[in-house]
């Protein structure tokens, strides 16, 4: 399944001295808006270094957008992830991560499951 989003809007909160929000306000390819967020970790100044999403169906698109700015056309293929992971809303957590990556590198043929488009 591939799904074609724009980012709109990037918010950042800092929850901690390590620990922060970031929230990604979205259009997919129907016009349609969405709003997803992951729990980020902080570097000594404040920037945000990592990000774990707050649901893990989510966790590709999360990490994509991680990386992306403000008006970036984003392309998830979530076939491989969603061959892995149980459609539910259950909170990620980082042992739930580092888990997924080794399935995922152990499955026989690979799909790149996540690309930047620049327009």
């Amino acid at each position: 399944m591939i799904k074609i989003y724009r980012l709109n809007i990037v918010a950042e909160r800092k929850i901690s001295e390590t620990e922060g929000k970031m929230t990604f306000h979205l259009i997919d390819e129907n016009g349609d808006y969405r709003t997803v967020w992951g729990y980020t970790e902080l570097d000594d100044a404040g920037r945000s270094i990592k990000i774990t999403a707050h649901k893990k169906r989510e966790h590709p698109l999360i990490q994509c957008l991680f990386k992306s700015e403000p008006n970036d056309k984003i392309k998830v293929e979530f076939t491989q992830y969603n061959e892995i992971v149980e459609r539910d809303d259950v909170e990620i957590s980082i042992s739930d991560v580092d888990e997924l990556m080794e399935n995922m590198q152990k499955k026989p043929f690979r799909l790149g499951p996540m690309l930047k488009l620049v327009d």
